[in-house]
């Protein structure tokens, strides 16, 4: 766990002043040559019951993600809100001692795209939908 906290913290103080930046958590399992994040939904349902009481993370709203070519399209209302490129910046694989998981630490820079084809949903594919929290709402709302 302590390696955890440390590298939290290093990547915080590295990237936190970059523009547009994310550091997201993933639990799965380090294979040889890729990160496996499909933790299965009973896995999904026991972390997030675990990690949902703050009233800024009830789901408010839903979104649409779709990709085109090397961006991602965020609909909620059946109204584009935002559409971003995406740029891997670091990411770091840990083992989750105690736990039956792996962890991976990822830094990105989600990087809002100004000028884009009108049309760009008909040419997107549909990969998810999902329940937008309040702080998500707010936050797309920025």
């Amino acid at each position: 766990m302590q390696a955890l906290f440390h590298e939290i913290q290093r990547l915080l103080e590295r990237h936190q002043h970059k523009p547009h930046v994310e550091i997201e958590v993933r639990f799965g399992w380090k294979q040889d040559t890729y990160f496996d994040t499909n933790i299965q939904r009973e896995f999904y349902d026991n972390i997030y019951h675990k990690l949902d009481s703050p009233t800024l993370y009830k789901t408010e709203e839903k979104s649409k993600i779709y990709i085109w070519k090397n961006m991602r399209v965020i609909v909620v209302n059946n109204r584009i809100q935002l559409v971003q490129r995406k740029r891997i910046v670091e990411f770091v694989d840990l083992r989750l001692e105690g736990t039956p998981f792996d962890i991976r630490l990822s830094v990105c820079q989600e990087i809002p795209v100004k000028s884009y084809p009108e049309n760009i949903l008909y040419m997107a594919t549909l990969i998810r939908e999902r329940n937008l929290t309040k702080l998500e709402v707010i936050c797309l709302r920025l």
